[in-house]
């Protein structure tokens, strides 16, 4: 298994709180069509909407870790293959590098990105 990890600081709380009140709904509906064309739309020209549904797809589990008191938070992404999770960076690289050209400085920045193996332990 790997997990993607991507690092934000310095966002506004209240902007924060929105963002993360957003993705527990998105999170709760579940992958819809919906979202992977938006998803598709964002990315358009760089990833195909068959490969953004692919890659969103193998994303096993999802962790959001927050402090909206400190603006910062952390997001990791699990996937089963080491390709399907360099492919996801890329899908999400291209989303968040897009949207950082116009982003305010409300939502914070990106302070790292990482793929890392996971080792699961029994206890």
């Amino acid at each position: 298994m790997y997990a993607r990890v991507t690092r934000f600081e310095g966002s506004d709380r209240a902007t924060l709180r929105r963002e993360l009140d957003e993705m527990r709904n998105q999170m709760q509906r579940g992958l819809t069509d919906e979202s992977i064309d938006q998803m598709a739309e964002q990315v358009k020209g760089q990833f195909e909407r068959d490969e953004v549904a692919r890659l969103v797809g193998s994303i096993n589990r999802t962790i959001v870790l927050a402090d909206a008191e400190k603006g910062s938070s952390a997001m990791l992404l699990f996937c089963d293959t080491e390709e399907d999770a360099r492919g996801v960076d890329r899908l999400f690289r291209r989303d968040v590098a897009r949207r950082g050209r116009r982003q305010a400085p409300e939502r914070g920045r990106l302070r790292g990105r990482d793929r890392s193996d996971v080792l699961e332990l029994a206890t």
